[in-house]
């Protein structure tokens, strides 16, 4: 897999490889010290439409916390752009 890092208003996250996630994951470790999960599912509540999760998550994967990230949505984002949209998110905040 190729490392992929993405900057966005001055915040830097860089995708991690671990063996422990699903085809659909990625996890990012973010510049200011957080590692978070990034997912897309056909699962959602809504006639089966996929949606896209982000959320806080351990080194190994696992979610640490299930309060969704902004970035999470209705619909399906490329793992680029839902980090994206999360970086621009909390430069903000």
């Amino acid at each position: 897999m190729t490392t992929i890092t993405i900057t966005a208003n001055g915040i830097t996250a860089k995708q991690i490889e671990s063996a422990n996630l699903q085809m659909n994951q990625r996890l990012w470790h973010m510049q200011v010290g957080a590692l978070i999960l990034h997912r897309i599912t056909s699962k959602g509540v809504c006639r089966g439409a996929p949606e896209t999760f982000i959320f806080t998550a351990s080194e190994s994967g696992a979610i640490t916390d299930w309060c969704e990230l902004p970035g999470s949505c209705g619909g399906e984002r490329s793992h680029v752009e839902a980090i994206t949209s999360h970086l621009k998110t909390i430069a903000h905040a």
